[in-house]
């Protein structure tokens, strides 16, 4: 990172300081020391200041809030058509399938199924239920039942 050449904050304020202090030594003992320990805390603002201007200034750009790829958000919706023709076939998906369907993000896999399912008004209704084998982490389970019209059945 190299330093703005607009912004020469704490150089500035350094040459400042210094002349302050050369006139510090006329006053009286008492006040020259306070007014050092005041000119002492000037400075170590301006180095201060001077980090944020130049952290502001130079700053890495990054994509917006979402730094993925086309190939990525290509691999989610490829993923999600899987798991989703897997659950319409009757299977119980779990997060532990990733590696079957070829993502690392299976929650939110799942979290776009509810959406779709939701959203468009899929003859579909998502249910779920805790797996909690013996030595192992609870985790759990997801599959689809077809809707009914007299209300939810999971």
């Amino acid at each position: 990172m190299t330093p703005n050449p607009k912004l020469k904050i704490e150089k500035r304020m350094r040459e400042e300081i210094d002349d302050i202090r050369k006139m510090a030594d006329l006053l009286p003992t008492g006040k020259r020391h306070a007014l050092i320990n005041k000119l002492g805390k000037l400075s170590s603002l301006a180095v201060k200041a001077q980090a944020i201007a130049d952290a502001h200034l130079y700053a890495p750009t990054h994509a917006g809030y979402d730094a993925r790829t086309t190939d990525d958000l290509a691999a989610q919706a490829e993923a999600k058509k899987a798991v989703f023709e897997a659950m319409k076939s009757g299977r119980k998906v779990s997060l532990r399938d990733g590696r079957e369907f070829h993502h690392s993000q299976m929650h939110t896999v799942i979290c776009k199924i509810r959406q779709d399912i939701d959203r468009k008004d899929l003859p579909w209704e998502m249910c779920d239920e805790w797996v909690r084998p013996e030595g192992t982490r609870p985790f759990k389970q997801y599959w689809l039942i077809p809707k009914e019209e007299e209300g939810p059945v999971c």
